[in-house]
């Protein structure tokens, strides 16, 4: 006489182990998924932040469109990784519902084969029908296999009643894994509609403001001509001190008759030059000149955002950031300059060999001629317009009197 049961316990290891690797690549995606939605997360409170401060004042500005316009973006990104996280809970689900079916059949074909456990267990269940049933065998060998049979089929009873709460124990897990997966789907869906909502707000907003900015166009654009005339009287500044420290470092090298090395315009100490090559070196790597803050004028000519029919010219890059928010030098080095005009209040230089940086727009200096800076000091508070709100800097790059895009020598914020 022989147990014919179907090997259900084999089949439902292999399903839960199938279902436990399966979703493990999903998990480091949404893993993924959370960094990146909570970084953006904070790049749009942040702007909100900006936004406050710019909004302070009633007059609308170009600043406020610039934070709006990144919020849209920064909304839009959200949106896409909320969809995409959706979509990566519904595949979670989906594993789940196919985890929960397959475990679902395996347990009824326990049971079906526990049940025939019984019936067979049942016609040997007294220990006279054992008896007689062993007795009953034709030769010794027989009854050994009898005897072993009566006991695997203990044993075997035993086994599979553990095996039947065991899956029982899995199929309570999944039904608690797939609850929770559909309220992280509800709150997700949630999160998506409200972005939809505040993205459709934003733009609304900026429409209004850029309505009322080109009302006021002709005004802006005389009052930016003004600025215009404050920003070659910097680039001008800017260029006679670094003809200035051309000319000092040339004087000190005949002088000294030292060991130097003509490098562009600068006459280099070994020192010198190699703190130039470093500089040199971290062209696209070197921080931002603000621990947060967002590009409102890009370098070169460009078009105030909000206007249409105004153009300027700038020399470097100006960075909006918020109230407070200090300046860091970019790159070790030693200060060359300090001083101060109207519309950019105090410009701070920092010489890094045969490259210079230049700060503006800043109100507290905590620096002075000859101090050395090493990279992300702070060397002043970053001045905030009484007028429109907003807390900016101007930055540039040179290199010797060459001007720079500032933008290639940064690290991507």
């Amino acid at each position: 006489m022989r147990i014919s049961l179907r090997n259900s316990g084999i089949g439902i290891t292999i399903i839960v182990l199938m279902t436990i690797f399966a979703p493990f690549s999903a998990a480091q995606d949404r893993a993924t998924l959370e960094q990146n939605k909570k970084k953006i997360e904070e790049e749009i409170a942040y702007n909100q932040t900006l936004l406050k401060e710019t909004t302070k004042n009633k007059q609308h500005s170009s600043n406020e469109v610039v934070i709006l316009n990144n919020n849209i973006k920064k909304r839009e990104e959200l949106i896409s990784i909320l969809n995409r996280e959706i979509r990566a809970i519904n595949g979670q689900i989906n594993r789940q519902n196919a985890q929960l079916d397959s475990l679902q059949k395996g347990l009824e074909a326990l049971r079906e084969d526990y049940a025939n456990l019984i019936r067979i267990a049942h016609k040997t269940e007294s220990s006279y029908s054992q008896l007689a049933f062993i007795f009953a065998a034709e030769d010794f060998n027989q009854a050994f296999l009898r005897m072993r049979y009566l006991r695997q089929l203990s044993t075997e009873r035993r086994n599979q009643a553990g095996r039947i709460n065991d899956t029982q124990e899995k199929v309570k897990g999944v039904i608690a894994n797939l609850e929770l997966q559909k309220e992280e789907k509800n709150v997700a869906l949630k999160a998506e509609k409200d972005e939809r909502t505040k993205l459709a707000n934003d733009k609304k907003q900026v429409n209004l403001v850029i309505q009322d900015l080109t009302k006021r166009e002709k005004n802006i654009k005389t009052t930016l001509a003004n600025k215009q005339q404050e920003a070659k009287k910097l680039d001008r500044q800017i260029q006679k001190i670094i003809e200035e420290e051309i000319r000092k470092a040339a004087e000190a090298s005949r002088a000294a008759n030292a060991n130097t090395v003509q490098s562009g315009d600068f006459a280099l100490t070994p020192a010198e030059m190699a703190l130039s090559q470093d500089f040199a070196a971290n062209r696209g790597k070197l921080p931002w000149p603000v621990k947060k803050g967002l590009l409102s004028k890009g370098y070169g000519q460009y078009t105030p955002e909000g206007m249409s029919k105004v153009r300027a010219q700038n020399n470097g890059i100006d960075i909006m950031t918020n109230e407070g928010a200090e300046a860091l030098a970019v790159f070790s080095g030693t200060v060359t300059r300090i001083w101060s005009i109207q519309e950019y209040h105090f410009t701070v230089m920092i010489r890094h060999g045969e490259y210079i940086t230049v700060y503006s727009k800043l109100d507290a200096v905590y620096v002075k001629d000859g101090d050395k800076v090493t990279t992300r000091q702070p060397i002043g508070t970053i001045h905030q317009d009484a007028a429109t709100g907003a807390t900016e800097m101007h930055f540039q790059v040179w290199k010797g009197k060459t001007i720079q895009n500032p933008s290639l020598w940064l690290a991507p914020f």
